[in-house]
């Protein structure tokens, strides 16, 4: 196997917040692949990037630091522990060796991508993109993408109900107006005939992939998760000279 680690150093400064935050990004790209197994298979690559960080916060820096390590390393198959990146690419190469010597015509290739990457920062808030994009046979790729969004002063996690009052009749028919307007669906059709499925109870259903990239809070449907693959992913943002008395913590959204 031959393997390539890069280190890319970048201190990341967005314009986003009335003052810049210190924490730095270090991109960390591992990039790893199998060939020459069995007489046909075409192998596998992997792929696998996210950032160390350095806030000056110890308490930050670990929580920022385990929400990267428990996507980076999240076990691709029951009870797989992993203690480094390199342990779970070698989960997957063996998966594929084992399949190659059961079925020593197997020709398709594999590939896997992890990309853990920082989308916004300010003196507040810390927001993740979390990506992973998978082929390991069948019609098509899973791709799944995750928002999570920290605040940078309390070191914690910000849930959507800390920011609004996802109960409030007014905030979800606002969620589901700009889904609308974003879908390119009109106010009174159908989302059932437009082949969404997001009413849960006969309420609208918001993602759980959500986070906070300026004076905006993204909401993400992977495919599959509101309406068939064909459709692909789905999203909407609300801004915050929308959310009026509804937003709770005005700060967090600069």
């Amino acid at each position: 196997m031959k393997y390539l680690y890069l280190i890319i150093s970048a201190l990341i400064f967005m314009s986003c917040g009335s003052e810049p935050t210190n924490i730095k990004v270090n991109d960390i790209i591992i990039s790893d692949t199998l060939k020459n197994v069995g007489a046909h298979a075409a192998g596998v690559a992997v792929t696998l990037r996210y950032p160390e960080i350095e806030s000056g916060n110890t308490q930050l820096d670990e929580i920022l630091r385990s929400a990267v390590k428990d996507f980076i390393e999240a076990p691709m198959y029951e009870n797989d522990v992993y203690s480094k990146p390199q342990d779970m690419i070698d989960t997957v190469f063996e998966a594929y060796r084992s399949l190659v010597e059961e079925f020593p015509d197997y020709r398709m290739g594999w590939s896997f991508k992890r990309d853990a990457k920082v989308v916004y920062k300010s003196k507040n808030v810390i927001t993740f993109d979390f990506t992973e994009e998978q082929f390991t046979g069948g019609a098509h790729p899973i791709i799944k993408k995750v928002f999570l969004s920290f605040d940078t002063k309390r070191a914690s996690e910000i849930s959507l109900d800390d920011i609004v009052d996802t109960s409030s009749v007014f905030f979800m028919e606002l969620a589901e107006a700009k889904f609308r307007e974003f879908q390119g669906i009109a106010p009174d059709a159908d989302l059932l005939a437009e082949d969404f499925f997001v009413y849960e109870a006969g309420r609208f259903s918001l993602s759980e992939s959500f986070g906070i990239i300026g004076e905006d809070l993204i909401f993400y449907y992977n495919p599959y998760d509101i309406s068939p693959y064909y459709k692909g992913s789905a999203k909407f943002m609300i801004n915050k000279k929308d959310l009026g008395k509804n937003l709770k913590k005005p700060e967090l959204l600069n």
